[in-house]
């Protein structure tokens, strides 16, 4: 997790791509981090990629951006603004914090 945060300074893609990243990293280091194996387009904020219940349903371009976020480091695939929001809010629900710095991403990415 540190070295996601020094890498944040020498990131020159998306903030909310990189900013996504580290919440899955916080998510993965907590226990919580979603489900992405599953081949759906429907994003459940209780478990990630979902066959039914879900409260989302990500595009195509998302769900590969998603997948990409379980990497080492953050891809080329830029995360959506909907897409974000969409991990912010089951960043959130499962870490029962409001997300701040996660809005702070937003803001510098316009």
């Amino acid at each position: 997790l540190i070295n996601g945060y020094a890498s944040l300074a020498e990131w020159t893609g998306d903030v909310r791509t990189h900013a996504a990243w580290q919440l899955v990293n916080v998510l993965r280091a907590a226990g919580f981090a979603p489900e992405t194996d599953l081949d759906t387009p429907y994003f459940s904020y209780e478990n990630g990629l979902v066959e039914e219940g879900a409260d989302v349903r990500l595009n195509a371009d998302e769900v590969s951006a998603l997948r990409t976020l379980d990497d080492l480091m953050p891809g080329d695939t830029p995360v959506t603004p909907r897409l974000f929001k969409t991990l912010v809010t089951y960043t959130e629900r499962h870490l029962e914090s409001t997300m701040r710095s996660a809005r702070v991403a937003e803001e510098m990415a316009g």
